[in-house]
């Protein structure tokens, strides 16, 4: 189950989405070319990584981290939509659950919203129209909030398999605004993100 813990307008939504994730998962990173898999935009950067620090080396030691990402804007409201970014998961998730039968988590789900929308709810999914629950906001900056999941490999797969997602944002307890996203060329984006 889902982890419970183009107008001016679009494009203006798009490139500032962009921007925060590329702060936020990229910094420091050199820019690279984005490619494009069906709906979805590939970014990859080199990124730094100081568990691969060599005492005889002078410089900064990086690593290659890629992700996939998808901005869309609700079609009754342009001013509320969202962007989505999955990648691998890298293995810094840690799962709280002790129990060993647990399935590892097979990539990370990352929703970003504009600000106005309400926080305590979360925000939703459904797969071809099957209710995945709520997952809650981690926190917002001044360009929006962001929610975090893991995806496990059952529910990855259902994911690439599936036509269209869904995700409501709450305006206002009674207010629940879906947005679709296809999920057309996610399958072959994710296989490309190990290359």
């Amino acid at each position: 189950m889902f982890n419970t813990v183009i107008s001016k307008s679009i494009i203006s939504f798009g490139l500032s989405m962009l921007l925060v994730i590329s702060a936020t998962l990229f910094a420091n990173a050199a820019p690279a070319k984005n490619i494009k898999y069906g709906k979805w935009l590939m970014h990859c950067s080199d990124v730094s990584a100081p568990e691969k620090i060599n005492a005889t080396s002078n410089e900064e030691p990086t690593k290659k981290a890629c992700a996939l990402f998808q901005s869309v804007a609700a079609k009754s409201r342009p001013r509320f939509g969202l962007t989505i970014l999955i990648s691998k998961d890298d293995g810094s998730t840690t799962n709280t659950n002790s129990n060993q039968n647990t399935e590892k988590p097979a990539a990370m789900i990352k929703m970003l919203v504009p600000l106005g929308i309400l926080i305590p709810t979360g925000i939703g999914m459904e797969i071809d129209g099957r209710n995945l629950g709520l997952t809650g906001f981690l926190r917002c900056l001044p360009n929006g909030c962001t929610a975090v999941a893991t995806l496990t490999q059952v529910l990855l797969d259902d994911l690439k398999s599936a036509k269209l997602a869904s995700f409501t944002i709450f305006l206002t307890p009674e207010d629940g605004l879906s947005i679709p996203v296809e999920l057309d060329g996610l399958s072959a984006g994710f296989a490309a993100l190990d290359q």
